[in-house]
């Protein structure tokens, strides 16, 4: 068993990458200058974060704010619209380098892949979801639906048009599609 990790040294890290992407940019940051700057050894770095793009994740899980509360407007459109926008205002600041690079190491490591979701896209679902099941208790949706499913769904096709292919999204028009499919016949 690896012994616990010191706590200051990852503080330590975290702010040292955080500087040097602010300095550089995220591409010509090497994990060797944020161990330096951070006045510790590479390994104690790779212990941590073996890539940078775990390393980057992990700073944008630090600054990240919680999910607010979901509103609650009595309509699932009132509801879905400003989680939806911020969703969406969110993934068009965020840095494409970055994002790609952590995309790409997710596609290569099931364990950073199961981490990411679990700290970042869950929780953003999970509070949806608790819009959706307000919606299916008023019989504004229908019963058979995965309402995980419908939900993740938009939350996918946000991200990919956003980071992706770098295109903007009508949020209004996009949650005016999914309520069309998921109404009560």
């Amino acid at each position: 068993m690896a012994p616990p990790q010191d706590p200051e040294i990852s503080a330590r890290l975290l702010a040292a990458a955080a500087q040097l992407r602010d300095e550089v940019g995220y591409d010509a940051v090497t994990m060797e200058a944020v161990a330096a700057r951070a006045g510790v050894g590479k390994p104690a770095l790779y212990r941590r974060w073996p890539t940078k793009a775990q390393l980057y994740f992990e700073i944008s899980v630090a600054i990240g704010a919680p999910p607010p509360d979901p509103p609650d407007t009595g309509t699932l459109r009132g509801d879905l619209l400003p989680l939806v926008r911020l969703l969406h205002d969110s993934m068009a600041h965020l840095d494409r380098d970055a994002v790609g690079e952590q995309v790409g190491q997710m596609i290569k490591d099931p364990a950073f892949s199961r981490d990411v979701y679990e700290r970042t896209f869950r929780p953003m679902i999970d509070q949806l979801m608790v819009i959706w099941d307000r919606a299916v208790a008023r019989g504004e949706v229908r019963r058979d639906l995965d309402g995980w499913q419908a939900i993740s769904s938009l939350a996918s096709t946000i991200h990919w048009r956003t980071m992706v292919y770098g295109l903007d999204v009508d949020v209004e028009q996009l949650v005016d599609v999914l309520l069309d499919g998921v109404r009560p016949r």
